[in-house]
Protein backbone atom coordinates (compact mmCIF):
# COMPACT_ATOMS: atom_id res chain seq x y z
CA UNK A 1 0.00 0.00 0.00
CA UNK A 2 1.04 3.75 -1.07
CA UNK A 3 2.27 6.18 2.03
CA UNK A 4 2.09 9.97 1.84
CA UNK A 5 5.87 9.01 1.87
CA UNK A 6 5.60 6.88 -1.73
CA UNK A 7 3.74 10.03 -3.18
CA UNK A 8 6.05 12.31 -1.92
CA UNK A 9 9.14 10.81 -3.61
CA UNK A 10 7.08 10.39 -6.30
CA UNK A 11 5.94 13.69 -7.11
CA UNK A 12 9.37 15.05 -6.56
CA UNK A 13 8.47 17.05 -3.15
CA UNK A 14 8.16 16.95 0.56
CA UNK A 15 5.97 14.48 3.04
CA UNK A 16 4.84 18.52 4.64
CA UNK A 17 4.15 19.67 0.78
CA UNK A 18 1.88 16.75 0.41
CA UNK A 19 0.14 17.45 3.48
CA UNK A 20 -0.69 20.92 2.81
CA UNK A 21 -2.22 19.31 -0.53
CA UNK A 22 -4.80 16.97 0.91
CA UNK A 23 -5.28 19.52 3.66
CA UNK A 24 -6.39 22.00 0.95
CA UNK A 25 -3.60 24.75 1.96
CA UNK A 26 -3.41 27.42 -0.63
CA UNK A 27 0.23 28.26 0.18
CA UNK A 28 1.33 25.23 -3.14
CA UNK A 29 1.18 26.70 -6.51
CA UNK A 30 -1.26 24.56 -8.95
CA UNK A 31 1.51 23.48 -11.06
CA UNK A 32 2.78 21.46 -7.91
CA UNK A 33 -0.25 20.42 -6.75
CA UNK A 34 -1.52 18.94 -10.32
CA UNK A 35 2.05 17.48 -10.16
CA UNK A 36 1.17 15.74 -6.24
CA UNK A 37 -2.59 14.51 -7.35
CA UNK A 38 -1.10 13.02 -10.22
CA UNK A 39 1.32 10.71 -8.29
CA UNK A 40 -1.69 10.06 -5.20
CA UNK A 41 -3.72 8.51 -8.87
CA UNK A 42 -1.11 6.28 -10.23
CA UNK A 43 0.25 5.05 -6.87
CA UNK A 44 -3.80 4.52 -6.13
CA UNK A 45 -2.74 6.22 -2.64
CA UNK A 46 -5.43 5.99 -0.38
CA UNK A 47 -7.10 8.92 0.58
CA UNK A 48 -8.51 7.46 3.81
CA UNK A 49 -5.63 6.79 5.22
CA UNK A 50 -4.81 10.64 5.33
CA UNK A 51 -6.25 10.74 9.07
CA UNK A 52 -3.65 7.39 9.88
CA UNK A 53 -0.78 9.65 8.53
CA UNK A 54 -1.47 13.08 9.84
CA UNK A 55 -1.64 11.32 13.29
CA UNK A 56 2.05 10.18 12.60
CA UNK A 57 2.74 13.09 11.97
CA UNK A 58 1.33 15.35 14.89
CA UNK A 59 4.01 17.09 17.15
CA UNK A 60 1.98 16.69 20.23
CA UNK A 61 2.64 20.23 20.30
CA UNK A 62 0.38 23.55 21.05
CA UNK A 63 0.98 27.04 21.32
CA UNK A 64 -0.72 29.49 23.66
CA UNK A 65 0.08 32.78 22.37
CA UNK A 66 -0.46 35.62 24.44
CA UNK A 67 0.69 39.64 25.23
CA UNK A 68 2.77 38.52 28.41
CA UNK A 69 2.93 36.66 31.04
CA UNK A 70 2.74 39.56 33.93
CA UNK A 71 -0.60 40.02 34.29
CA UNK A 72 -1.89 37.07 36.76
CA UNK A 73 -5.14 36.90 34.88
CA UNK A 74 -3.42 34.23 32.31
CA UNK A 75 -2.07 31.93 35.04
CA UNK A 76 -5.43 29.85 35.70
CA UNK A 77 -6.22 30.32 32.83
CA UNK A 78 -2.90 28.90 31.23
CA UNK A 79 -3.02 26.05 33.96
CA UNK A 80 -6.66 24.42 32.58
CA UNK A 81 -4.89 24.47 29.12
CA UNK A 82 -1.66 22.87 30.48
CA UNK A 83 -3.46 19.95 32.80
CA UNK A 84 -6.26 19.18 30.25
CA UNK A 85 -4.14 19.01 27.22
CA UNK A 86 -1.89 16.91 29.41
CA UNK A 87 -4.53 14.44 29.95
CA UNK A 88 -4.72 14.00 26.55
CA UNK A 89 -1.08 13.73 25.71
CA UNK A 90 -0.29 17.20 24.51
CA UNK A 91 2.39 19.47 25.70
CA UNK A 92 1.70 23.68 26.06
CA UNK A 93 4.01 26.16 24.79
CA UNK A 94 3.56 29.65 25.92
CA UNK A 95 4.45 32.32 23.52
CA UNK A 96 4.38 35.98 24.69
CA UNK A 97 3.96 38.43 21.81
CA UNK A 98 4.52 41.40 23.55
CA UNK A 99 1.63 42.33 21.43
CA UNK A 100 4.14 42.60 18.50
CA UNK A 101 2.84 41.43 14.94
CA UNK A 102 5.72 39.77 13.50
CA UNK A 103 6.15 37.84 16.89
CA UNK A 104 2.68 36.63 16.21
CA UNK A 105 3.67 35.80 12.78
CA UNK A 106 7.00 33.88 13.87
CA UNK A 107 4.90 31.77 15.77
CA UNK A 108 2.11 31.28 13.60
CA UNK A 109 4.87 29.90 11.33
CA UNK A 110 5.83 26.72 13.71
CA UNK A 111 2.30 25.86 13.01
CA UNK A 112 3.08 26.03 9.35
CA UNK A 113 5.66 24.41 9.44
CA UNK A 114 4.42 21.73 11.53
CA UNK A 115 6.51 22.00 14.59
CA UNK A 116 3.09 22.42 16.78
CA UNK A 117 -0.65 21.15 16.20
CA UNK A 118 -2.21 24.21 16.50
CA UNK A 119 -2.69 27.71 18.73
CA UNK A 120 -4.66 28.81 21.37
CA UNK A 121 -4.59 32.95 21.21
CA UNK A 122 -5.34 35.03 23.83
CA UNK A 123 -5.05 38.19 22.02
CA UNK A 124 -4.16 38.90 18.68
CA UNK A 125 -3.26 42.25 17.03
CA UNK A 126 -2.67 41.15 13.69
CA UNK A 127 -5.53 41.85 10.90
CA UNK A 128 -8.77 40.07 10.83
CA UNK A 129 -8.08 39.04 7.53
CA UNK A 130 -4.71 38.02 7.56
CA UNK A 131 -5.34 36.03 10.75
CA UNK A 132 -8.87 34.29 9.04
CA UNK A 133 -6.34 33.20 6.19
CA UNK A 134 -4.64 31.45 8.89
CA UNK A 135 -7.39 30.22 10.87
CA UNK A 136 -9.29 28.76 7.93
CA UNK A 137 -6.04 25.93 7.21
CA UNK A 138 -4.53 25.60 11.00
CA UNK A 139 -6.42 24.63 14.04
CA UNK A 140 -6.89 27.81 16.29
CA UNK A 141 -9.09 28.87 19.30
CA UNK A 142 -9.58 32.67 20.66
CA UNK A 143 -9.99 32.57 24.20
CA UNK A 144 -10.99 35.38 26.06
CA UNK A 145 -10.07 37.89 24.11
CA UNK A 146 -11.06 37.86 20.62
CA UNK A 147 -11.38 39.30 17.40
CA UNK A 148 -15.33 38.80 16.39
CA UNK A 149 -14.52 39.29 12.60
CA UNK A 150 -12.13 36.20 12.59
CA UNK A 151 -14.63 33.01 11.96
CA UNK A 152 -12.84 30.61 14.48
CA UNK A 153 -14.04 28.80 18.07
CA UNK A 154 -14.19 31.34 20.55
CA UNK A 155 -13.98 30.67 24.24
CA UNK A 156 -15.23 33.53 26.79
CA UNK A 157 -17.61 35.14 28.84
CA UNK A 158 -20.18 37.25 27.93
CA UNK A 159 -18.08 40.67 28.72
CA UNK A 160 -21.30 42.88 27.64
CA UNK A 161 -23.39 41.30 30.36
CA UNK A 162 -20.63 41.63 32.82
CA UNK A 163 -20.62 45.33 32.31
CA UNK A 164 -24.06 45.72 32.68
CA UNK A 165 -24.12 43.31 35.72
CA UNK A 166 -21.12 45.52 37.15
CA UNK A 167 -23.15 48.79 36.75
CA UNK A 168 -26.27 47.37 37.81
CA UNK A 169 -24.68 46.78 40.96
CA UNK A 170 -23.44 50.06 41.56
CA UNK A 171 -26.80 51.40 40.79
CA UNK A 172 -28.52 49.50 43.05
CA UNK A 173 -26.30 51.24 45.95
CA UNK A 174 -27.59 54.11 44.95
CA UNK A 175 -24.74 55.37 42.72
CA UNK A 176 -25.86 57.96 39.94
CA UNK A 177 -22.62 59.12 39.01
CA UNK A 178 -20.74 56.34 37.40
CA UNK A 179 -17.27 56.56 35.48
CA UNK A 180 -15.47 53.88 33.58
CA UNK A 181 -11.67 52.70 33.20
CA UNK A 182 -11.39 50.83 30.03
CA UNK A 183 -8.88 49.84 27.46
CA UNK A 184 -8.42 50.73 23.97
CA UNK A 185 -8.42 48.57 21.21
CA UNK A 186 -9.73 45.67 23.04
CA UNK A 187 -12.75 43.90 21.96
CA UNK A 188 -13.52 42.77 25.85
CA UNK A 189 -13.71 46.48 26.99
CA UNK A 190 -15.80 47.51 23.97
CA UNK A 191 -18.04 45.22 24.83
CA UNK A 192 -18.09 46.05 28.53
CA UNK A 193 -18.55 49.51 28.06
CA UNK A 194 -21.40 48.74 25.70
CA UNK A 195 -22.50 46.83 28.94
CA UNK A 196 -22.55 49.34 31.07
CA UNK A 197 -24.04 52.16 28.97
CA UNK A 198 -26.94 50.17 28.28
CA UNK A 199 -27.41 49.59 32.56
CA UNK A 200 -27.20 53.60 33.29
CA UNK A 201 -29.80 53.82 30.28
CA UNK A 202 -32.43 52.22 31.59
CA UNK A 203 -32.41 54.41 34.61
CA UNK A 204 -32.22 57.43 32.48
CA UNK A 205 -28.38 58.50 32.50
CA UNK A 206 -26.99 59.25 29.50
CA UNK A 207 -23.58 59.75 30.18
CA UNK A 208 -20.70 56.88 31.36
CA UNK A 209 -17.38 59.59 31.81
CA UNK A 210 -14.59 56.91 30.18
CA UNK A 211 -11.07 56.63 30.63
CA UNK A 212 -8.86 54.83 29.07
CA UNK A 213 -5.85 52.77 30.40
CA UNK A 214 -3.93 49.27 28.86
CA UNK A 215 -4.29 46.67 31.75
CA UNK A 216 -1.51 47.80 33.95
CA UNK A 217 -1.20 49.73 37.26
CA UNK A 218 0.28 52.30 36.66
CA UNK A 219 -1.86 53.32 33.44
CA UNK A 220 -4.83 52.68 35.52
CA UNK A 221 -4.04 54.88 37.94
CA UNK A 222 -3.63 57.44 35.69
CA UNK A 223 -6.54 57.35 34.02
CA UNK A 224 -8.57 57.18 37.33
CA UNK A 225 -6.51 60.23 38.46
CA UNK A 226 -7.81 62.22 34.98
CA UNK A 227 -11.07 61.13 35.11
CA UNK A 228 -12.04 61.80 38.87
CA UNK A 229 -10.31 65.28 38.33
CA UNK A 230 -12.55 66.03 35.37
CA UNK A 231 -15.20 64.63 37.05
CA UNK A 232 -15.40 65.44 40.73
CA UNK A 233 -19.13 64.74 41.02
CA UNK A 234 -18.37 60.78 40.25
CA UNK A 235 -19.28 58.43 42.99
CA UNK A 236 -18.36 54.84 41.60
CA UNK A 237 -15.88 53.55 39.10
CA UNK A 238 -15.88 50.62 36.88
CA UNK A 239 -12.77 49.34 35.69
CA UNK A 240 -12.52 46.40 33.25
CA UNK A 241 -9.52 44.71 34.97
CA UNK A 242 -8.82 44.23 38.46
CA UNK A 243 -5.52 45.23 38.35
CA UNK A 244 -6.34 48.64 37.03
CA UNK A 245 -9.65 48.56 39.45
CA UNK A 246 -7.43 48.24 42.08
CA UNK A 247 -5.24 51.34 41.08
CA UNK A 248 -8.41 53.41 40.76
CA UNK A 249 -8.74 52.86 44.41
CA UNK A 250 -5.45 54.28 45.13
CA UNK A 251 -5.87 56.94 43.20
CA UNK A 252 -8.73 57.88 44.47
CA UNK A 253 -7.43 57.52 48.27
CA UNK A 254 -4.81 59.85 46.88
CA UNK A 255 -7.21 62.35 45.75
CA UNK A 256 -8.75 61.81 49.21
CA UNK A 257 -11.71 59.95 48.42
CA UNK A 258 -12.26 57.38 51.34
CA UNK A 259 -13.17 54.16 49.63
CA UNK A 260 -15.84 52.76 50.13
CA UNK A 261 -17.65 55.56 52.45
CA UNK A 262 -17.65 58.08 49.08
CA UNK A 263 -16.11 56.25 46.58
CA UNK A 264 -17.07 52.28 45.48
CA UNK A 265 -14.46 50.73 42.74
CA UNK A 266 -15.91 47.72 41.37
CA UNK A 267 -13.18 45.42 38.68
CA UNK A 268 -13.35 42.49 36.94
CA UNK A 269 -11.41 39.03 36.67
CA UNK A 270 -11.01 37.99 40.27
CA UNK A 271 -7.16 38.04 40.64
CA UNK A 272 -5.41 37.15 44.13
CA UNK A 273 -4.74 40.86 44.05
CA UNK A 274 -8.49 41.57 44.18
CA UNK A 275 -8.92 40.10 47.63
CA UNK A 276 -5.13 40.85 49.26
CA UNK A 277 -5.83 44.51 48.60
CA UNK A 278 -7.46 46.77 51.14
CA UNK A 279 -10.14 47.38 51.06
CA UNK A 280 -10.59 43.70 49.15
CA UNK A 281 -11.93 44.82 45.56
CA UNK A 282 -15.88 44.12 44.49
CA UNK A 283 -14.93 42.17 41.15
CA UNK A 284 -16.64 40.23 38.12
CA UNK A 285 -15.02 36.78 39.03
CA UNK A 286 -14.71 34.42 35.87
CA UNK A 287 -14.24 31.36 35.52
CA UNK A 288 -10.62 31.09 34.17
CA UNK A 289 -9.38 27.98 34.85
CA UNK A 290 -12.82 26.55 32.96
CA UNK A 291 -12.13 29.05 30.41
CA UNK A 292 -8.41 27.48 29.49
CA UNK A 293 -9.47 23.91 29.63
CA UNK A 294 -12.92 24.61 27.30
CA UNK A 295 -10.25 25.94 24.98
CA UNK A 296 -7.79 23.32 24.99
CA UNK A 297 -10.72 20.99 24.64
CA UNK A 298 -11.79 22.82 21.27
CA UNK A 299 -8.33 22.86 20.24
CA UNK A 300 -7.75 19.04 20.46
CA UNK A 301 -11.17 18.70 18.75
CA UNK A 302 -9.81 20.49 15.91
CA UNK A 303 -6.14 18.72 15.47
CA UNK A 304 -8.15 15.12 16.10
CA UNK A 305 -11.39 15.83 14.22
CA UNK A 306 -11.12 17.41 10.58
CA UNK A 307 -14.58 16.55 10.28
CA UNK A 308 -15.52 18.42 12.54
CA UNK A 309 -17.77 21.94 12.05
CA UNK A 310 -15.69 23.24 14.51
CA UNK A 311 -16.63 27.10 14.81
CA UNK A 312 -18.54 26.89 18.34
CA UNK A 313 -18.52 29.88 20.69
CA UNK A 314 -18.64 29.22 24.31
CA UNK A 315 -19.74 31.61 26.81
CA UNK A 316 -19.20 31.13 30.41
CA UNK A 317 -21.30 32.42 33.22
CA UNK A 318 -19.59 35.19 35.18
CA UNK A 319 -20.56 35.72 39.10
CA UNK A 320 -20.48 39.18 40.93
CA UNK A 321 -18.02 38.90 44.40
CA UNK A 322 -19.09 41.50 46.34
CA UNK A 323 -16.12 43.34 48.96
CA UNK A 324 -15.29 45.78 50.97
CA UNK A 325 -14.76 48.38 47.86
CA UNK A 326 -18.06 49.00 47.61
CA UNK A 327 -21.06 50.87 49.54
CA UNK A 328 -24.40 52.43 49.31
CA UNK A 329 -24.18 55.98 48.64
CA UNK A 330 -24.81 58.35 51.78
Amino acid sequence: MATIVDVAKHAGVSTATVSRVLNGSANVSDKTKERIMAAIEELNYNPNALGRNLRRMRTGLVLVMLPSISNSFFSQVVKGMEQTGAAQSYTTMLCTTRSNPDRERMFLNLVRNRQADGVILMSSCLPAEELQSFCSQYPVVQCSEFNPDVDTPVVSIDNEQAGYDAVQYLLKLGHRHIGMIAARGTHSSDLRLTGCRRALAEYGIADCPTAYGNFTYQSGYDATRQLMQEQPNLTALFAVSDVMACASIRAAQDLGRRVPETFSVIGCDNIMLSYVIHPSLTTIAQPRYQLGSAAMQQLIAQIENETQESHNCIFMEHTIIGRESTAAIL
